[in-house]
């Protein structure tokens, strides 16, 4: 696969989505996907995609849960074909990147993997986000274990 592939999947989600910079997207990366800003980009030494975007990290009792249920769910990810977690340096942020080999990109349809994928993990983030700020209001409760049913988990 070569970097013309990687264009054409971008012209293929941006005519479905009807964004109208093209170029913009295959040069830069950024578009929207609902309410959230993702970053792709073509990482041709290794014919992948890598899918980024972030998440605020909230202070607090929730950080230090918050920390480590992401370092378990990255523990879990030996062959680096589910999520990864990490935190920005300069903006502490929650960092969720995903990799995607381009062959697989092109079968299914970046849309496809956008809306049955990505988008639901977004969602289950959010909700564990979400249910964080409870986290640091309840002193004895902690972040779900990397093993436990929690929607975040089904993506790992």
């Amino acid at each position: 696969m070569s970097r013309h592939e990687y264009h054409r999947l971008i012209e293929e989600l941006c005519e479905g989505a009807q964004i109208d910079a093209v170029r913009r997207v295959q040069e830069e990366g950024w578009l929207r996907l609902d309410d959230k800003l993702i970053h792709i980009e073509y990482l041709e030494q290794k014919d992948r995609c890598r899918i980024s975007t972030t998440f605020e990290l909230p202070e607090g009792a929730a950080e230090k849960s918050l920390l480590r249920l992401m370092l378990e769910l990255n523990f879990q990810n030996a062959d680096g074909d589910f999520p990864v977690f990490s935190l920005h340096p300069d903006t502490g942020e929650i960092v969720l990147n995903l990799l995607y080999p381009l062959p697989y990109l092109m079968d299914v349809g970046l849309e496809n993997v956008f809306d049955e994928q990505l988008a639901p993990l977004l969602e289950a983030w959010e909700n564990v986000l979400e249910e964080s700020e409870e986290w640091s209001s309840e002193e004895s409760r902690e972040a779900p274990a990397a093993e436990d049913d929690s929607d975040i988990h089904k993506f790992v």
